[in-house]
């Protein structure tokens, strides 16, 4: 693929990302669907929901555009397409519906189980299977967890800039 092509399809890819979450963030708000801050939330106002999703369809209709750029990739862009289309609608269904952790667990430990078994060689063992399977789990668990650490960190770091000492004490001095 040139630098070139690369390079336009990751701004289309960018732009078109960013303008999904503008729409779907004034979606969100007409609807309601907003996190209400508790103990464990990351933000202290109500925030509306579902900015993930067009930012996962932007980036599974890339992969969809770009199938076949890459011989020998089908079976990967597979897994990708079909993991990431579930992983998605189960995000949506909890912003939408409050889905229980157990549910929302059972999915993304299914869209492993199903990637490391699609990708993973036939005479692979046990071992060289569940490892994979527990770090894909961890990594779409890891994934969804930290965007609110993110904007937590940088809330506290960007009251005055992360080289000043007084806001990187003010970030920890947040967490206690």
């Amino acid at each position: 693929m040139s630098p070139t092509l690369l390079f336009t399809l990751s701004l289309a890819v960018t732009l078109a990302a960013g303008i999904g979450v503008g729409l779907m963030r004034q979606f969100a708000l007409r609807r309601a669907i907003l996190d209400i801050p508790n103990e464990r939330s990351s933000h202290i106002t109500p925030t509306p929901r579902g900015g993930g999703l067009p930012v996962v369809l932007v980036i599974l209709a890339a992969l969809l555009f770009t199938r076949g750029w890459f011989p020998g990739e089908d079976q990967l862009g597979l897994v990708m397409l079909s993991g990431g289309a579930l992983i998605a609608l189960v995000g949506w269904l909890d912003d939408c519906y409050h889905l229980s952790a157990a549910l929302r667990f059972s999915c993304q430990l299914l869209v492993s189980l199903l990637a490391v078994a699609l990708l993973s060689p036939a005479d692979a063992g046990w071992l060289e299977k569940a490892f994979p399977v527990l770090i894909v789990t961890w990594s779409i668990n890891f994934y969804n967890f930290r965007d609110g650490l993110w904007l937590r960190f940088f809330r506290g770091f960007g009251r005055l800039g992360a080289t000043d000492p007084s806001s990187i004490r003010q970030y920890f001095s947040d967490q206690m």
